[in-house]
């Protein structure tokens, strides 16, 4: 029989020992070798270290000391420490924050901090929920949201083609070399604005190129790099100038420019003034450019310019109002990158020169108090564009400075402050004005400024009258008169047209335009009209056929359209003085409260709050839904925010083996206790 144990003193040594239970204190001096598992029911204290290859635990507590208590790697090389860290592992997966070579920590979660704090570099706030820390200045940022303010101290580029030159106080637009306050190249055209000298405002071309000026997208002035100045389309024409004042020429020349012709008309009152001015007789037919009652000059004429000189290519403006400005927003950070897009909401600073306006809708160019919707102060010279009164737009000085239009880098125009206009240089002459159109003004008065000029008279003497005197065209075949009648009345021999845009009138008041009788004729026999903008009848409205209306006002505010019925507050289809339909602005309703029994039955796909709904499911929500009281909403996740009952139901949007089709709330709260149902078996 083998020896089972000895006695050795108090100690009792057994090679071979196996036990199924002990009970009481044991204390063990020297190490244990245990082959397979070790499972404790209560606690483990360990005064030395505990060494593994791999630590497993649900819940990692440590005491109230030193990091280093949480765990500690420690290796001969960075790389054998690659790797090592922290895992959590669940049914969504594995989360990681582990060590990486080069002395990073490396996680695949989102890290998240509370909302009042910060991400710190030395202490230093770096990065909070909304706003960059104030160390941080320098970024590669190529896209920004709506900024409040803007300020650049030294020179800026947008879209690399606007460029503020923080140096000389310029701007260029499509030039990093602008040569005016503000400088526009495009099409090899250089554009500029600003104060050649003190008390001077000026705008035009830099460049050896015409220069126009644009309403309407149609170009109505057009400055020849020559000097020469036209007014209107020289193809369709349509140049009008009104002088509200003295226009001052040095001579008048005809089309051909070969004569001079300056023209006195004096009469007595309007009305004998009407028709006289000019005529080109020639074998075939007569054009004329003659005065008509209310200050209008009327021709017969085509007006014709060189088919090079055009306001628009093909009706498209070559220079837009929306080039500049619209897409500049304000940003703190004093460097950014080459910005996609840049957007100021609030007011804006550049090159401290540059100031936006955002209260006032202004910009200002050297002043940071600009009077109009662009101002440009410089030398002094206040230049202000934009819109004073409703249809009209404005640009010149709101100081008290002359205007000159240059092309060429020569002065073309000068508008004095006192409202006396100079075409050309006064000195050296050059000034021409070509008006392709109609020419209206007060009085025309020679270069010596003594002879002025008066309407063309018929005056009666004790032997002749005035009657019978007027206008008369000869031609080979036919006499053509335009007289005054010994009735008192105008009498032509030929049919008389006004020009486009243009009315008849009788004692002031406009009786038949072209489009439209005058609002003071109120009666007529007229049993055919054409299409009607609008009618308003006091009486009653038969119609003895189809009535067709693009749309139909009902009391109340209710208008009957081609594309349905519009109601100015609510709006209701009944059945029987039972509501059907019913909406306003904070709701629709299908049905009535008082007939809930009534079925409401839709046939084919219905969707909500879906615009472009899966025609092959019969129902579609964007959203949670409520059935019988209980929630159904989605997510990757049991929900951890809101407000949930038991019995809400989230499904799972990224099922994968071993997870669960969903989560159930087991107990309401915000977010509640949710427990996961349907477990997905893996294959």
């Amino acid at each position: 029989m083998a020896k089972l144990f000895d006695i050795q003193d108090t100690t009792v040594a057994i090679p071979n020992l196996t036990l199924t239970e002990t009970q009481g204190s044991v204390t063990h001096r020297g190490d244990i070798d245990v082959a397979g598992n070790l499972n404790v029911t209560s606690n483990i204290n360990v005064t030395g270290t505990i060494t593994a290859n791999t630590f497993n635990v649900k819940n990692l507590v440590t005491d109230n000391g030193s990091l280093s208590i949480t765990g500690n790697w420690i290796y001969n090389t960075e790389l054998e420490l690659n790797g090592k860290g922290f895992n959590w592992t669940s049914d969504l997966g594995q989360t990681q924050l582990v060590y990486r070579t080069g002395k990073r920590l490396w996680t695949n979660a989102n890290l998240d901090i509370d909302a009042a704090s910060s991400y710190n570099i030395d202490n230093i706030p770096a990065l909070s929920a909304t706003a960059l820390g104030n160390s941080v200045i320098t970024s590669n940022l190529n896209t920004v949201g709506t900024l409040n303010q803007l300020q650049v101290s030294g020179d800026t580029a947008l879209s690399n083609f606007v460029f503020v030159n923080s140096s000389s106080s310029k701007i260029g637009i499509g030039t990093n070399n602008p040569s005016a306050k503000l400088t526009v190249l495009d099409n090899n055209i250089e554009i500029g604005i600003g104060s050649s000298d003190t008390d001077l405002a000026s705008v035009g071309t830099k460049s050896n190129h015409d220069f126009e000026l644009v309403t309407n997208n149609r170009s109505r002035i057009k400055i020849k790099r020559s000097g020469e100045i036209n007014v209107g389309d020289p193809t369709n024409g349509g140049g009008v100038l009104n002088v509200y004042g003295t226009l001052f020429a040095t001579s008048i020349v005809t089309a051909d420019k070969t004569s001079d012709v300056t023209g006195s008309w004096v009469y007595d009152t309007e009305l004998e003034l009407n028709g006289k001015g000019f005529n080109w007789t020639y074998r075939d037919g007569q054009t004329q450019l003659i005065y008509r009652t209310g200050g209008r000059l009327w021709t017969t004429a085509n007006l014709d310019i060189a088919a090079t000189s055009s306001y628009n290519i093909d009706n498209i403006p070559v220079l837009s109002a929306t080039t500049l400005g619209s897409s500049v927003r304000h940003s703190n950070l004093s460097t950014v990158g080459t910005l996609n897009r840049l957007a100021v909401s609030g007011d804006t600073t550049l090159g401290d020169f540059v100031f936006v306006n955002s209260t006032y809708n202004r910009i200002g160019i050297g002043t940071d108090e600009p009077s109009a919707s662009l101002t440009i102060l410089d030398n002094n010279v206040e230049i202000g564009i934009g819109s004073p009164d409703v249809n009209l737009a404005s640009i010149g000085t709101q100081s008290n400075h002359d205007l000159e239009l240059v092309t060429d880098g020569q002065t073309r125009v000068t508008i004095k402050r006192s409202g006396e206009v100079n075409i050309g240089d006064p000195a050296n002459g050059g000034g021409v004005l070509n008006v392709y159109g109609t020419l209206f003004a007060t009085s025309v008065v020679t270069d010596n400024r003594v002879d002025r000029t008066h309407p063309i008279q018929f005056n009666a003497t004790k032997d002749t009258s005035i009657y019978g005197l007027g206008l008369l065209w000869n031609d080979a075949t036919s006499v053509h008169r335009f007289v005054l009648d010994m009735s008192g009345r105008l009498i032509s021999s030929d049919s008389i047209e006004v020009a486009e845009n243009r009315s008849y009138y009788i004692n002031g008041v406009p009786v038949l335009s072209a489009n439209a009788l005058g609002s003071s004729v109120s009666t007529s026999s007229l049993n055919t009209v054409g299409i009607l903008e609008s009618l308003t009848v006091a009486g009653n409205i038969t119609a003895q056929s189809q009535l067709t209306a693009q749309s139909i006002i009902v009391d109340n505010g209710i208008t009957l359209k081609q594309t349905g019925i519009d109601a100015g507050n609510q709006i209701a289809l009944t059945v029987q003085n039972k509501e059907v339909i019913y909406g306003d602005q904070q709701q629709v309703n299908i049905g009535d409260i008082q007939l809930q029994a009534r079925p409401v039955k839709v046939y084919g796909p219905l969707s909500v709050n879906i615009n472009n709904p899966d025609p092959t499911l019969q129902f579609s929500v964007n959203g949670d839904v409520s059935i019988g009281g209980k929630r159904f909403t989605n997510g990757a996740s049991a929900p951890i925010s809101g407000a949930f009952n038991v019995g809400d139901i989230c499904y799972n949007t990224n099922p994968i083996p071993s997870s669960y089709i969903g989560w159930v709330c087991v107990t309401a709260g915000t977010p509640g206790q949710w427990l996961g149902f349907g477990l997905i078996a893996s294959q």
